[in-house]
């Protein structure tokens, strides 16, 4: 079986001249893959980035995270963080065709996505190992120089909007949306938050860039790559091609958790589903928890309530 490695980045809230180390030393405490080697280190612009080296692997894979969402997205304009997600997939300065970069990784065996959540977007790709060194350079294209086609808008909000209408039947979207109300009204974490051509209407190149240039930042991303090369190999390729992303030096985006007041009437919620389904779902509001990610307190206490 082949061996594919598709990293998925979870949140990411991260804060001249040389690489400097962050977070202490890494080894591989991991008994099943003990030819795994890690690298972790903070480029010039603030990105932080992670190297996993594993000559067992039969994909290149990247993935990068950046620490702003659909929360962000500004008043009346619901799923802007999301569409200009889709936007960057669409051509840069340096490889304008609009179709070459999925051309590109599906053309060497690999493949391509993104997804935009309320805090946070990351984007990732896997590819054959010998074309790896090309996908990252067309990668990092998206964080350098995308174009923004004026000419795509229109199609792509059209696609937009065609997500929004499959994802109408159905029940976990349709569950998710209803718990966003349990939020104050005037949260960010209250609107609808993938797009539809009503509320994307008349967006222009400007306002995508304006939004592109007030949250993409390098210092609020953080870069992970894995491939067989060995770590040397792998720095080599992704210094020159991120170190230039901007450093805008952004502060970390912070949200308080506001809950609708106790009231009865919002305690218990009832969902009518399409499907003939029955399910119970218990919310419970905690404060953040991303400090504890080596304890990993949450999975403890699902795992005994569960049991």
């Amino acid at each position: 079986m082949r061996k594919i490695l598709t990293l998925f980045l979870a949140i990411c809230f991260l804060a001249g001249a040389s690489i400097s180390v962050w977070g202490g030393g890494l080894n591989n405490t991991d008994p099943r893959y003990p030819q795994r080697q890690y690298r972790r280190f903070l480029l010039p612009n603030q990105m932080k980035v992670m190297l996993i080296s594993d000559p067992t692997l039969q994909r290149g894979a990247a993935s990068l995270t950046v620490a702003v969402g659909s929360m962000s997205d500004p008043s009346g304009r619901s799923g802007l963080a999301h569409f200009l997600e889709h936007m960057l997939f669409l051509g840069t300065e340096k490889y304008p065709d609009e179709g070459s970069y999925q051309e590109f990784v599906s053309t060497h065996d690999g493949f391509s996505n993104a997804y935009t959540a309320n805090d946070r977007t990351n984007y990732h790709f896997e590819v054959d190992p010998d074309y790896f060194e090309e996908g990252l350079d067309r990668f990092s294209q998206f964080f350098l120089a995308p174009l923004f086609n004026p000419g795509l808008v229109e199609r792509e909000m059209k696609a937009i909007d065609s997500e929004h209408s499959k994802n109408i039947p159905n029940d976990f979207r349709r569950i998710f949306q209803v718990k966003r109300k349990a939020f104050e009204k005037g949260h960010p974490a209250r609107h609808f938050a993938t797009g539809t051509l009503k509320t994307l209407a008349g967006v222009s190149r400007k306002e995508l860039l304006y939004f592109y240039q007030k949250h993409y930042s390098s210092n609020q991303m953080m870069l992970a790559v894995a491939g067989p090369q060995d770590l040397d190999t792998l720095q080599s390729w992704v210094v020159p091609r991120f170190v230039s992303v901007k450093n805008r030096n952004l502060q970390e985006i912070r949200v308080s958790a506001k809950y609708m007041k106790r009231d009865p009437r919002f305690r218990l919620m009832r969902i009518k589903t399409i499907k003939d389904s029955r399910s119970l779902t218990l919310m419970f509001p905690l404060s953040r928890t991303l400090h504890y990610y080596k304890s990993q307190p949450l999975g403890m206490l699902g795992f005994l309530l569960g049991h």
